[in-house]
C-alpha cells in the first residue's frame, strides 16, 4: 500500500516543538501512561486502535488517521470507524483522568477552574451553534462553546473534563443532537 501524503519537509519539522530524540521516545510513553486508558476498552481491537493512533500522535510526520494507518500498513477506513462511529464509554475514562490529575496534583488547596471556550462556527452542520458570547471574538456571534473542567493547585494545573454547552436557542430550532449509546 503506496503513501497518498507527502513527508514534511525539514524546515516544517523544524518548526515542530517536539525534538526528534524525544519524538522516538514519545510512543512507547504514550503506550504505558494510556494502558490504564486502553484497558477500560471492551475488546482486544479498540484497545489496538486506541494504542495506535495514540502513539501515531506522537510520533515524527504527519498526525492524520491516514497517515497512521499507512504506518501501520492498514487502510485508513477502521481507524476513522473506530473515531468516528464506534460507540465507546467515555465516562469511565473521564474518571480514570480525574483520578490521576488528583493523585498528582491534588492538595487541600487545590481549586477546580471552569472556563468557556468559544469556537466561531458558521452554517447548520455544527451541533451546539448559536448567537452566543463568543469571547474568542470579544462579542455576540454564531459560534460553538464548550466548558473545561481544570485542576489547579501550586503542583500544576490539567484539565479533566468538558462538555459542549447546548444553548435552548440551538435546541428550539430543531439541531440534531449526536445520538451514541453508551455503556
Amino acid at each position: 500500500m503506496g503513501r497518498r501524503f507527502d513527508l514534511p519537509t525539514a524546515e516544517e519539522f523544524a518548526a515542530c516543538a517536539v525534538p526528534p530524540e524525544l519524538s522516538e521516545s514519545l510512543p512507547q510513553q504514550f503506550r504505558t501512561r494510556a494502558a490504564p486508558f486502553g484497558d477500560l476498552l471492551d475488546s482486544d481491537s479498540e484497545r489496538y486502535y486506541f494504542h495506535a493512533i495514540l502513539e501515531g500522535l506522537a510520533a515524527h510526520g504527519r498526525k492524520n488517521l491516514e497517515a497512521i494507518a499507512y504506518a501501520h500498513n492498514h487502510d485508513r477506513q477502521m481507524y476513522q470507524n473506530f473515531v468516528g462511529l464506534k460507540t465507546w464509554a467515555y465516562q469511565p475514562m473521564l474518571n480514570l483522568l480525574a483520578q490521576q490529575v488528583g493523585e498528582q496534583i491534588g492538595d487541600a488547596n487545590a481549586v477546580l477552574v471552569l472556563d468557556p471556550t468559544s469556537v466561531p462556527k458558521q452554517g447548520k452542520m455544527s451541533v451546539g451553534v448559536a448567537r452566543q458570547w463568543c469571547g474568542r471574538l470579544g462579542k455576540v456571534e454564531n459560534c460553538q462553546v464548550a466548558v473545561c473542567m481544570s485542576l489547579a493547585s501550586e503542583k500544576g494545573h490539567a484539565l479533566v473534563n468538558t462538555r459542549l454547552y447546548m444553548p435552548m436557542a440551538s435546541l428550539r430550532r430543531g439541531t440534531p443532537l449526536p445520538l451514541r449509546k453508551h455503556h
